[in-house]
């Protein structure tokens, strides 16, 4: 009976660890977000107003230059300034989401219209995309339609990704029906997330694409959660 109740006690008090573990570690993540965001906002506006003078000051020069490789540096110049002005973007969403202007909107229209925007890559690439089920052509949810158009955006360009040495290449949508409540799926063929990363794919600025800001996913968390 002592062993017993010694184990009982040494089970108890692991179970009350592992709590308080989780809960220390999502305190922190909390925390870490909240730092990070304000950071982050801090940056972004100290970054995007000399971007502007600089892509206007290199678009003015440009037509004074009369060599060809230098108008294609010029031109290159420019690209570079509208990639380093998408990540602030992205960077400023991540920090300060706008405030959603839910309507009733119907999904399957908005995945569609969202589909179309790929159509070319999505053939090119020979993606099959498969939509839900006809019997929710027709449902509508509370929702802000751009930042669900954001999500899908963003779950669209991951799947492709993802799809990038797949032998059998197909996206597919599905909802669900659960008592009062839908499921809503988004699959693909990819070879998946790793098992270690999984914790870290919501994580801002956390990715493994080469040319990733690892913004994306963290924004798609925080606009639904709101």
């Amino acid at each position: 009976m002592i062993v017993f109740r010694l184990t009982a006690i040494a089970y108890d008090n692991a179970i009350n660890l592992q709590a308080e573990k989780k809960k220390f570690k999502e305190n922190l993540s909390e925390e870490k977000k909240s730092v990070v965001a304000g950071i982050a906002s801090m940056m972004a506006h100290e970054i995007k107003n000399p971007l502007t003078s600089i892509r206007s000051t290199i678009l003015i020069l440009n037509d004074y230059i009369e060599n060809s490789e230098m108008k294609e540096l010029a031109k290159n110049l420019v690209s570079e300034v509208d990639r380093i002005n998408n990540i602030t973007n992205s960077v400023l969403k991540f920090a300060r989401p706008p405030k959603l202007n839910k309507e009733e909107v119907n999904i399957c229209e908005t995945i569609k219209s969202v589909k179309s925007l790929f159509t070319n890559i999505l053939e090119d690439k020979k993606i099959s995309f498969i939509l839900p089920d006809k019997n929710f052509e027709n449902m509508t949810i509370n929702i802000d339609e751009q930042a669900l158009r954001q999500i899908l955006n963003n779950f669209m360009k991951n799947s492709i990704n993802a799809l990038e040495n797949s032998k059998y290449k197909f996206i597919k949508v599905k909802i669900k029906q659960q008592n009062k409540h839908y499921l809503f799926e988004w699959e693909d063929s990819g070879e998946g997330i790793p098992k270690d990363k999984l914790e870290k794919i919501f994580e801002p600025f956390f990715t493994t694409k080469s040319s990733g800001n690892g913004l994306g996913l963290a924004i798609c968390k925080k606009l639904l959660e709101e």
